[in-house]
């Protein structure tokens, strides 16, 4: 089972640090595997998850179940007492109660073996369009368009229903058992996109790589269509592959579109990458900063951690600036640390700029203080 939660993991990464896909930490990821479901904690940003501690394994035959009894009760149930009821099941499913699963597990049990739901920018901003469902599709024949109902039990029980329709045009048996998909299974093994009107798009497939690869087609072809063009985000996955490549160190990066910050790029870029003259900018932003020649050149990350000891944190590649940490949280609070950096900077003689000694560097980056101050 660890092998499928650092698949998971690996998929949050992916669309954690991508803002195209994912804004204020929003969506969620899923695997099936030996009768439990492992989902996404409620609450917690995409780029938090490092380990099995930000999901929640839940009992899979037993949430299916539930939606069975759900679909049974739809009719009968106000709105808020659906909710309530549907709460108080999948509590009951859960064999990690200490911590709460995703609102939109009940929908992740349908679907299988990974899935993952994104709010990516490009493909919601059609999915909030009157001729929403009839682009889609024109351009994915097969795809699974649900009209909105409010996330959580009310769609999950919209999409249950779809799943069903396509399941007796094909005249198979509905099969809710092995990987969770309620769809027969000539399809399981199939990529399945989903389409939520005004909300968002679920892909699932047997691999994680398959989900990657779908959603990012999938981002590309809906802003394509619209005139849409977010690739440049996707530079962060370059980004922290590359880094993966000479570091086992989990890290996020983060695309920086901070005026101040990419002015200063362009004017100075020594304000960027220069060696720090207060604690907090080298406690945050590390000892300096980096330009790559390209987004496949480790060797220049290799002879920064070689000089400095640790990962560069700030990365510059063509006019394009990335922030490496953490988290997206942690990505953020570095963002701001170095935009103060350069606005104290930015008129200054640096003749004139102390900075801090080879000695103290080594002492703050040691000092277990800091290290702790970093870390929350």
């Amino acid at each position: 089972m660890a092998v499928e939660v650092n698949e998971l993991v690996n998929l949050c990464s992916f669309a954690g640090e991508r803002f195209d896909l994912s804004q204020a930490g929003g969506g969620n990821a899923s695997f099936v595997r030996d009768g439990e479901l492992w989902i996404t904690a409620s609450g917690w940003p995409l780029s938090d998850v490092k380990d099995a501690s930000g999901t929640c394994r839940l009992d899979h035959a037993a949430l299916v179940e539930t939606m069975r009894n759900l679909k049974g009760k739809q009719s009968k149930l106000e709105k808020t007492e659906l909710e309530r009821v549907a709460g108080k099941a999948v509590a009951q499913c859960s064999k990690t109660p200490d911590v709460r699963p995703s609102i939109e597990t009940l929908m992740h049990c349908l679907l299988g073996p990974f899935t993952l739901h994104t709010h990516p920018i490009a493909v919601t901003a059609l999915l909030c369009r009157k001729s929403w469902k009839s682009v889609i599709q024109s351009l994915y024949p097969e795809a699974i368009c649900v009209d909105y109902e409010t996330p959580g039990v009310r769609l999950a029980l919209a999409l249950m229903d779809k799943l069903d329709e396509i399941s007796e045009a094909e005249n198979k048996v509905v099969d809710t058992g092995g990987n969770g998909s309620a769809l027969s299974k000539k399809n399981k093994s199939k990529s399945k996109k989903v389409f939520l009107e005004n909300h968002g798009v679920i892909i699932s497939a047997p691999t994680v790589e398959e989900v990657i690869d779908s959603t990012n087609e999938v981002v590309a072809k809906v802003g394509e269509h619209l005139g849409l063009n977010l690739a440049h985000y996707r530079l962060t996955n370059q980004i922290t592959s590359l880094m993966r490549t000479v570091s086992t160190e989990s890290v996020c990066s983060y695309y920086c579109e901070d005026k101040v910050l990419l002015d200063a790029l362009k004017s100075n870029e020594d304000l960027i990458i220069e060696r720090p003259s207060w604690p907090d900018q080298l406690v945050y932003c590390g000892s300096a900063g980096l330009r790559l020649k390209s987004l496949g050149d480790a060797r220049s990350i290799k002879d920064f951690i070689e000089k400095y000891q640790h990962l560069p944190k700030v990365i510059v590649v063509d006019d394009h600036l990335f922030i490496v940490d953490r988290t997206i949280k942690h990505c953020r609070r570095l963002e701001e640390v170095l935009k103060a950096h350069v606005m104290m900077l930015s008129n200054a003689d640096m003749d004139e700029v102390q900075f801090l000694s080879n000695d103290e560097q080594q002492y703050l980056l040691n000092w277990e203080a800091e290290k702790a101050r970093q870390r929350m």
